[in-house]
């Protein structure tokens, strides 16, 4: 949805994600009139005429900044900032900044967008270096990591919990979900009270949980599907430890620093995870967690 603060100092955020889709509905609530067929041009970018509307609309609000969530979203309104004069500020995540084929794709509109934005949010050290590397001004990037909502991720006391392991985060290449099975498994070579319990939902959640069959983990390993975060949340508060195993695969993807480590540790579990992105950022070894 798009927020605009009702204070004088107003800023537009465009929370637009990987889908084109999520920006044409956004703005075509914004602009009734607008047609859908050429909301976008053959560069990735709003169409002149959808430019023109947004600019408009910037103006006419009196929009002071625009923040622009994902790289993609920024590429594709900078031209209505720019008609408008208003500062555009690009959050980057994560496969936004290092999946190869978009960052391929996006090359010469990353290039202008870090020209012309004012600041350029990164949540992992990986991904100042990344963004540097595309061409974004070093003066421009800001290191930002994530918040966790304190009062509803709480500290638990994990020694007096059950040997339960959680996961959470989408069944996906980056998270190798397949691989926190296969450790799991050896874990319970030596502790067979151990039990592991997956949440999310992803391409790789059947065939994870094929593989949980084929291993005989049936009744070792809980397959929950999403969540609500007030369930995560207590999960976390009965878990021995939270375990996440993120590589980088072929495509070139990437965490930018995964929100449900900061969770579990404001709930106080010990994290067992990889030296990847922005895990190695947040989590210091062998005092908070164990990397590998």
């Amino acid at each position: 949805m798009v927020s605009i603060d009702s204070k004088p100092d107003q800023l537009l955020v465009l929370p637009i994600f990987r889908r084109s889709e999520t920006l044409m509905s956004i703005c075509l609530q914004l602009f009734k009139h607008v047609d859908d067929k050429t909301f976008f041009d053959s560069n990735k970018k709003l169409s002149p005429l959808t430019t023109k509307h947004l600019s408009r609309y910037l103006i006419k609000n009196k929009i002071q900044s625009v923040l622009a969530e994902y790289g993609p979203t920024g590429a594709a309104v900078m031209d209505a900032c720019h008609i408008a004069n208003v500062p555009l500020i690009v959050h980057f995540h994560g496969y936004d900044a290092h999946l190869k084929d978009l960052t391929d794709a996006y090359g010469r509109l990353y290039r202008k967008m870090f020209n012309q934005a004012s600041a350029i949010v990164a949540v992992s050290r990986k991904m100042e270096k990344q963004l540097i590397k595309l061409g974004a001004p070093p003066d421009k990037i800001y290191y930002n990591v994530y918040g966790v909502d304190t009062d509803r991720f709480k500290a638990t006391d994990p020694g007096k919990n059950p040997p339960h392991f959680l996961a959470v985060g989408r069944f996906v290449d980056k998270k190798a979900p397949y691989l926190t099975i296969l450790a799991f498994k050896e874990l319970l070579n030596h502790f067979s009270s151990a039990r592991l319990i997956m949440v999310g939902d992803g391409p790789l959640l059947e065939p994870c949980i094929q593989i949980s069959k084929a291993l005989n983990l049936s009744n070792s390993i809980e397959f929950t599907g999403s969540l609500k975060h007030d369930n995560v949340a207590m999960l976390m508060q009965r878990s021995r430890a939270f375990v996440q195993h993120s590589v980088t695969p072929g495509s070139g993807d990437s965490e930018g620093t995964p929100v449900s480590l900061l969770e579990a540790c404001a709930s106080g579990l010990p994290v067992i995870s990889t030296r990847h992105a922005g895990i190695k950022d947040i989590i210091i070894e062998n005092k908070v967690g164990f990397l590998h």
